[in-house]
């Protein structure tokens, strides 16, 4: 099943890494950098009230940090 799993994904793979391909330039910098619609500020409001922090974790008492850049 493992072997039929690896060469379902090698083909799989194989097919689409075709369809990806385009002639576009890949740009690696741009002149303005993508911002969520009211900078940092709006951003961090909407995260403080949609985030929902699992009932679970709250129980256990599982805690942690989240970095970034």
């Amino acid at each position: 099943m493992k072997k039929l799993f690896i060469t379902f994904s090698f083909v799989l793979s194989t097919v689409f890494s075709g369809i990806a391909q385009t002639n576009e330039p890949v740009y690696e910098q741009v002149d303005i950098m993508p911002e969520y619609q009211g900078g940092m500020t709006e951003i961090t409001s909407f995260i403080g009230k949609n985030l929902k922090y699992p009932e679970q974790a709250v129980k256990a008492n599982v805690g942690g940090n989240a970095k970034r850049h």
